[in-house]
């Protein structure tokens, strides 16, 4: 399946087409997943006194990766019409095809995974979202944290205050494909540039 589109090309996907893309890719999938929890979990292993309460990890399932992946590249190809963008690849579209999810018994420790992945070369980090209650210039923000993230990420870091009582840092890691190109070229990865 090619890997580049025009805009109108990206428009006239079907579902059925992103099914195939989905089935072609998903020993790939399941690949990042596996790195992932094996990065995951050495990074429990490293912390110790373990003060993480959750730790899960999945893969998108199909529809689920389906309905995403119209919704973004229907919005990439309106955008590259509007840019007169003339190829989108498939491989920018791709966001959260594997999460995982770590809750922390205290705020404090919510900086260890940031500090982790700022030097884990396996995951880059592309963007770190800051979601909470107060706004920057509340004396209840947890200062600390936040000038850590900001240290560490300086130009990839946004923080967003919400009105409800979600908190939150989501961070947005991308396999890393150098990574990947050097070290497992012998398990015949070769379409990965």
């Amino acid at each position: 399946m090619k890997h580049s589109f025009s805009a109108q090309e990206l428009l006239e996907l079907s579902q059925e087409d992103w099914k195939k893309w989905y089935n072609n890719y998903i020993d790939f999938f399941q690949f990042i997943e596996d790195e992932l929890a094996h990065a995951l979990n050495g990074f429990k292993r490293q912390l110790g006194n373990d003060p993480l309460a959750i730790l899960a990890i999945r893969k998108k399932e199909e529809q689920s990766f389906i309905d995403k992946i119209i919704k973004v590249s229907t919005e990439a190809a309106n955008a590259a019409i509007e840019k007169g963008t003339e190829y989108i690849s498939i491989f920018d579209l791709f966001q959260d095809i594997v999460g995982a999810r770590m809750v922390f018994y205290f705020s404090d420790d919510q900086i260890t995974p940031m500090r982790y992945f700022s030097h884990y070369g396996l995951f880059v980090v592309d963007r770190i979202e800051v979601y909470d209650l107060f706004d920057d210039t509340h004396p209840q923000r947890n200062r600390e944290l936040f000038d850590n993230i900001k240290q560490l990420f300086p130009a990839k870091a946004k923080f967003k205050a919400k009105e409800s009582s979600y908190e939150s840092i989501h961070m947005s890691v991308r396999f890393s494909s150098k990574h990947l190109q050097i070290q497992l070229a012998p398990r015949c990865f070769k379409w990965v540039a």
